[in-house]
């Protein structure tokens, strides 16, 4: 009697998720379980997040959907989730929760207010290193509860999110000198970094300077009156005023202000806003983006505890 070749050998060891394109969606987000919790590891204090992290979703329970003359599809029917927020499968359904509510609500919200239109915006402060996240994350909220009780504010009605980024050492006249030139050390073997691609690690030669600098900004879904785009209009440079003016900078911010409109043509404000609100719920922080924040990722996850990124005003809930 024969036997059965190992599958993992016949599939060239490859994951199981990454052979059936239905679980894709899921694959691509915990490939990165992994290399986020080797990270973590480095900071012997958040050992149990990186625990969490690597154990979460190791078993998925899908329906597998298979119509005929379409491509299969899956849906997650249930998993062992570690709910932390460095997670990226955990953040990633966490999101999927807040979209469905605020899409659940935006179908009532227009059966409301039917001449209602969306705007979306995105208000920035200047990049800071990683040690100085957390201060700015709550800056930023801080000043957005400021903006939105201004007398000038063109709705009661909003949504917002705070997305960090990695960003560089900001430039100009104001800024501080530039850092010394830092020294790139190529992964080897025995680097637990990230097995995804080729990759290497910054290390500063200046012990004071941070190697790893972040870009906090916020995402705002504004719901407005048809009014809006007459006689109540504001302009870029008058938001730009404004949000200098809650957030009390020194220096003119970057925002951007625009009507939402969905990719295909339609005349429906509900699709526009609706569209603007998935944008809004993508994501916190990008899972590969916190792979490669490499030894800062462990500060990162220090600095994003204890702030509410996701709200929205009460008379929009």
């Amino acid at each position: 009697m024969t036997h059965a070749a190992d599958p993992r050998q016949a599939l060239g060891e490859r994951p199981l998720l990454d052979m059936v394109p239905a679980m894709g969606r899921f694959s691509k987000r915990k490939r990165h379980h992994d290399p986020i919790s080797e990270l973590l590891r480095r900071r012997p204090e958040l050992e149990p997040m990186a625990r969490s992290i690597a154990n979460c979703a190791n078993t998925l329970k899908v329906l597998l959907e298979l119509p005929e003359g379409a491509d299969p599809f899956a849906m997650l029917l249930e998993y062992n989730p570690c709910n932390r927020r460095l997670c990226p499968m955990c953040e990633w359904r966490r999101s999927m929760v807040w979209r469905g509510r605020l899409l659940s609500g935006l179908d009532a919200f227009f059966q409301a207010h039917p001449t209602h239109t969306a705007i979306f915006a995105t208000f920035t402060v200047k990049n800071s290193p990683v040690e100085e996240l957390g201060a700015s994350v709550k800056h930023i909220l801080a000043s957005w509860n400021r903006l939105a009780q201004c007398k000038f504010f063109p709705s009661p009605f909003w949504f917002r999110r705070v997305e960090v980024t990695r960003g560089q050492r900001p430039r100009g006249p104001d800024a501080a000198p530039p850092p010394p030139t830092s020294e790139r050390v190529k992964a080897d073997d025995n680097d637990p970094t990230i097995p995804l691609q080729s990759h290497s690690r910054v290390r500063a030669c200046d012990g004071n300077t941070p190697a790893l600098w972040v870009h906090p900004h916020l995402h705002a879904l504004i719901l407005v009156p048809a009014s809006y785009f007459s006689h109540g209009y504001i302009r870029q440079s008058e938001w730009v005023r404004q949000w200098q003016m809650a957030a009390r900078l020194d220096y003119m911010p970057s925002v951007d202000v625009r009507r939402a409109r969905a990719k295909f043509t339609t005349a429906e404000a509900f699709y526009d806003a609706r569209a603007a609100g998935i944008e809004a719920m993508k994501y916190t922080t990008k899972a590969t983006d916190m792979v490669q924040m490499g030894d800062g990722l462990g500060e990162f996850a220090h600095q994003m505890r204890g702030h509410r990124l996701v709200g929205m005003s009460q008379k929009l809930r």
